[in-house]
């Protein structure tokens, strides 16, 4: 098996058979193409979907791991990443979209190149100006280089990466299980600063959906998600600070940071077009204004 797809799954009846049949009508071969589900103690009809689509479409290599109780993301994704037979790991989201030759291009990437991590371009819905898209296949080793290129300090996405799945055992790469949100930020940044080096693949296109029911973009649970940020961006700034690379996190000032580390009743959330800055996790103060463009690199 080439390619591993991991795909956490809680309550995702609405849209979980239209991203099942991307894969299966995906450009690469389907042979080659092991997709690992792992429903995460829904109480929708979402397990009805996926068994019944698992039992007529037998041209895919669907693998599903049940859970009676909601472990959450992080814990799924460890598991289904722990029993993947592919040469390369794919973490995906249940509702978002790919193009037709998203693992295509990043496999012939990663094949051509040797490298440890492909790197998909994206496409943010909700907020257009913050997408990453990619001109020219470049090959990047040089640490700075890949960090600025990438934005991964800002874009720590899990989905925007092929991951070489030796290289991801060798090194014990785990997600957060203590963490509700941005459980993928540290982990993708040390993920880019260990490998060997990168290939950017501008025909590789992730669209990230906007769902105005999902968990992120619900207005509940803001005192956790506030502090799962803070924790965050203090841990990826003693991250970056000890490897002696030059950064801003999530593209703040650096002086903000250390503000932040200095006033640990503050916090910062990052909203795509803004930045909001709390007290105690759940108080607004003030807004910071993203000046984010599409980036394309040549």
């Amino acid at each position: 098996m080439k390619i591993s797809t991991i795909i956490p799954v809680y309550n995702c009846e609405t849209y979980i058979e239209q991203t099942l049949e991307i894969l299966r009508l995906q450009s690469f071969p389907k042979k080659d193409l092991e997709v690992i589900v792992f429903l995460d103690g829904c109480t929708d009809k979402t397990p009805e979907i996926v068994k019944k689509y698992q039992k007529n479409h037998s041209d895919l290599h669907l693998k599903i791991i049940n859970s009676s109780q909601n472990v959450g993301s992080s814990k799924a994704r460890n598991k289904a990443a722990s029993v993947a037979v592919g040469k390369y790991i794919h973490f995906m989201d249940c509702d978002d979209l790919i193009n037709e030759d998203f693992y295509t291009e990043l496999y012939k990437s990663a094949e051509n190149t040797n490298c440890d991590v492909a790197v998909a371009s994206f496409y943010n819905e909700k907020y257009p100006k913050s997408s990453i898209l990619f001109d020219n296949d470049i090959i990047i080793k040089s640490l700075q280089d890949k960090i600025d290129y990438t934005q991964v300090d800002k874009h720590g996405y899990a989905w925007r990466y092929l991951i070489k799945r030796s290289f991801w055992e060798e090194n014990d790469f785990a997600f957060p299980e203590d963490v509700k949100y941005v459980e993928d930020l540290v982990l993708m940044n040390k993920l880019i600063y260990k490998c060997n080096y990168i290939s950017l693949v501008p025909g590789a296109i992730y669209y990230y959906k906007y769902r105005a029911n999902s968990m992120l973009n619900k207005n509940t649970d803001s005192e956790r998600r506030g502090a799962d940020y803070k924790k965050a961006l203090s841990e990826l700034n003693n991250f970056f600070t000890k490897s002696h690379i030059n950064y801003s996190v999530n593209r703040l000032p650096v002086s903000y940071i250390r503000l932040f580390n200095i006033l640990p009743l503050l916090s910062i959330i990052d909203f795509g077009n803004d930045k909001k800055v709390f007290l105690f996790n759940f108080i607004p103060l003030f807004k910071i204004r993203n000046k984010i463009k599409i980036q394309k690199y040549k």
